[in-house]
């Protein structure tokens, strides 16, 4: 059964990685039991590339790492979406490459039933809102309501966005991003990460790159795929990816 995280012991310093979804198939006291047996560390280096996963797991692994012993580092290497950002939080230091994202908002979940039932679910998800709006204000200090407004939009923020507004400590240098978004899963994912996921950013580097005259009138890539979102075939190219 592939597992949607690694842990390792490198004498004394710890290696997680997580770079799946959340929950998926293994549960929580699994990573529990791998990180108890890391016993005597003192650094951990929490490497996150995930579009997110079951809320209740998220949180239980936020808690092991904010109650373990060791110094915790959190890399986000592409993206922390959804409860993966909640994980994230639990770190002393956050950093993210200058091309990653945090995605932050509002749990969901499905339910049939009687309508007692589906206020308890509605309940439900209202306190563990409120739990991950806590967890954000924390390390922010930006004003619940105002997490809660960026909660109900889906906000996607970029390494340097993030950084501005305090869910990360240090902006790194951009890296090359391995696929893990599925493009119908959220309702805002940002233009460059569907490109970069689907291979498709590829393709507009290689334009931008093999284009001296594009890169006369604009005063880098990022400018560049400013345009380019503003494009009509930026919606044909969202077609392509989602087809």
């Amino acid at each position: 059964m592939e597992k949607w995280y690694d842990i390792k012991n490198q004498s004394g310093r710890a290696a997680i990685d997580i770079f799946g979804i959340i929950g998926d198939q293994v549960s929580a006291q699994s990573f529990k039991s791998e990180l108890d047996a890391l016993k005597d560390v003192n650094e951990i280096t929490l490497n996150v590339h995930s579009r997110g996963g079951s809320v209740f797991e998220g949180l239980a692994i936020h808690g092991m790492l904010v109650n373990h012993p060791a110094r915790v580092t959190a890399n986000v290497d592409g993206m922390a979406a959804s409860i993966a950002s909640i994980v994230v939080m639990a770190a002393n230091t956050v950093q993210i490459a200058e091309n990653g994202f945090i995605m932050i908002h509002n749990p969901s979940a499905a339910a049939f039933g009687s309508s007692d039932e589906l206020r308890r679910l509605a309940d439900l998800s209202d306190q563990l809102r409120d739990q991950m709006i806590s967890i954000y204000h924390k390390r922010t200090n930006i004003d619940p309501k105002e997490l809660g407004k960026m909660m109900d939009n889906e906000t996607w923020m970029n390494g340097r966005e993030a950084h501005r507004l305090g869910f990360v400590d240090v902006v790194t240098e951009p890296v090359a991003i391995a696929a893990c978004l599925d493009p119908e899963t959220f309702a805002h994912a940002p233009t460059e990460l569907v490109l970069e996921d689907s291979g498709l950013i590829q393709e507009i580097r290689a334009e931008w790159c093999d284009a001296p005259e594009l890169q006369a009138e604009f005063l880098d890539f990022e400018s560049f795929m400013a345009y380019r979102r503003n494009l009509d075939s930026v919606m044909i190219i969202r077609d392509r990816v989602t087809s």
